[in-house]
């Protein structure tokens, strides 16, 4: 989005950006400029997607405020918002190692001018270069549905579940990974579309084959 929103009384600049690369713009009165980089590589699987904010604060005009994603996570998108009588976003993008999201803005007639930031917040696993391993999903006692999940379970965790397939579901799998569950030791997928889900739910798959995930 380029120049700035009026909202009320005052004036509101709003930069928002969104996707599997990211995308950063700034504006001014006089001048709109934008900047746009992404990845041209294999597409990556995106996991804990999570948004981080940093609260209104009033700054000195130009000063840059800046919001980090917690560790291990890369931004995939990030904005920022300009708070005043005469408020003006001037710049909108995430910092240069990709890990946060900055924020800077100005404000006629006052030296200091209220900056919010945020940023779009994900774990970026590159896909093994594999054309994945169909099998299908087997119907469970009881449930009769299956609970693929952000991450592998541990021993006294319940991982949030992102998606459900029910039995004959088509699924692919790219890799697995063995996790100690304390008494037990399972073996879990990995899908081509996110999460993971028990080997033993899967059938048609020879886990001889499967790569062991990164």
């Amino acid at each position: 989005m380029r120049g700035k929103q009026a909202i009320g009384a005052g004036v509101m600049a709003l930069a928002l950006l969104s996707g599997a690369g990211w995308t950063a713009q700034a504006a001014t009165s006089e001048t709109a400029t934008g900047q746009a980089a992404a990845a041209k590589a294999p597409a990556p699987a995106l996991h804990g997607y999570q948004i981080v904010r940093l609260p209104n604060a009033n700054v000195l005009n130009f000063q840059r405020r800046t919001v980090s994603c917690p560790a291990g996570k890369r931004v995939v998108g990030g904005g920022a918002q300009a708070r005043g009588k005469s408020a003006i976003l001037v710049g909108s993008f995430p910092t240069k190692d990709g890990t946060g999201w900055i924020g800077l803005g100005r404000q006629d007639g006052y030296s200091t001018v209220g900056i919010s930031v945020y940023a779009i917040c994900a774990s970026v696993e590159q896909q093994p270069q594999t054309d994945g391993f169909p099998g299908t999903i087997t119907t469970l006692p009881v449930q009769h549905v299956v609970d693929e999940y952000v991450q592998p379970m541990t021993p006294g965790t319940h991982p949030h579940v992102v998606r459900r397939y029910y039995p004959g579901a088509r699924v692919t799998v790219l890799c697995s990974q063995q996790v100690d569950m304390g008494t037990w030791t399972a073996l879990w997928y990995r899908l081509d579309d996110g999460g993971y889900v028990s080997s033993n739910n899967v059938s048609g798959v020879d886990r001889r084959q499967v790569p062991i995930c990164s």
